[in-house]
């Protein structure tokens, strides 16, 4: 199992933004502001588990200024999964906190590792991760590109769980049609 996490921007951008008390003034009022790679975005992020091979298993959306390492046990919560299976994720999910509970769900931890200075074991750790957990880059992209998610449709946090969820049915079972031939 695989999870991930990625910023999906709102339709509507905000009208007004008073920087002193965070107000913003947008249609969209579930939506919020965070900054990737030095820009900034407002919208939501879109919290998702896959299988290795590329099957949506599950995910929720939250608004964007939400810390991935505090959402990864809602990821799976409502996952079936066998014991012993490993749950392999970024950087980002890397917390003591997370490692313990993964112990408690019966999962292997695939968590990278996150500090200044890793043991070469830790590196070779991460490289083995990160060439399985790529798949679930490939997922977003293809939610993003072909089925219109990089943008919201619609207001509100619960139509945009909605349009996920469509998305997601549509990409597995597009996605198993390849499995059948």
């Amino acid at each position: 199992m695989i999870v991930d996490s990625s910023i999906i921007c709102s339709s509507r951008r905000p009208k007004k933004v008073i920087e002193f008390n965070k107000t913003t003034y947008s249609k969209d009022t579930d939506a919020r502001w965070t900054i990737k790679a030095g820009r900034p975005f407002y919208g939501y992020k879109l919290h998702m588990a896959t299988e290795s091979n590329g099957f949506i298993l599950g995910g929720h959306i939250t608004s964007a200024n939400f810390s991935d390492t505090k959402e990864l046990f809602n990821v799976i919560n409502n996952i079936h999964f066998d014991k012993g299976t490993f749950l392999l994720a970024d950087k980002g999910y890397a917390s003591l906190a997370n490692r313990k509970q993964l112990i408690s769900y019966g999962l292997n931890d695939g968590i990278m590792h996150n500090s200044k200075k890793l043991s070469l074991t830790q590196k070779q750790i991460n490289s083995k991760i990160s060439s399985v957990r790529c798949s679930i880059e490939r997922v977003f992209g293809t939610l993003k590109e072909r089925y219109g998610f990089h943008k919201t449709k619609y207001l509100g946090i619960m139509k945009t769980k909605g349009q996920f969820l469509l998305s997601a049915i549509a990409f597995n079972l597009k996605k198993a049609t390849t499995y059948m031939n």
